[in-house]
């Protein structure tokens, strides 16, 4: 406070990581900015900010809905080609096992 220093914390909000984190500032190891630098807040009506956390101005565009709905349909398409892969891996094991086993007996 003396300085007119200040730094963020970036991390778990626990004893052992905010001591961590002094420590580092104390010390040097963590850098520090002057509050000559910080921005002042911005003054919005809570209505427009509520609007824009709702989705009302979010500025998403169809293209953009698009783009995320592809990301999804991909993402949902590996995740299943991957259960399939390890289905496969599991009976092919299972499969071996048995066939081991058959050869113990003789």
């Amino acid at each position: 406070p003396g300085r007119k220093r200040y730094t963020q914390l970036v991390g778990a909000y626990s004893e052992q990581s905010i001591s961590e984190f002094l420590d580092d500032v104390m010390s040097g190891k963590k850098s520090t900015e002057s509050f000559d630098q910080v921005q002042p807040l911005e003054q919005r009506p809570c209505a427009e900010l509520l609007e824009e956390i709702r989705g009302g101005a979010s500025g998403d565009s169809e293209e953009e809905d698009e783009i995320m709905r592809e990301m999804r349909e991909a993402a949902e398409r590996e995740e299943a080609e991957r259960k399939k892969q390890m289905a496969e891996a599991a009976k092919n094991s299972k499969s071996k096992k048995k066939k081991r086993g058959k050869k113990g007996r003789k």
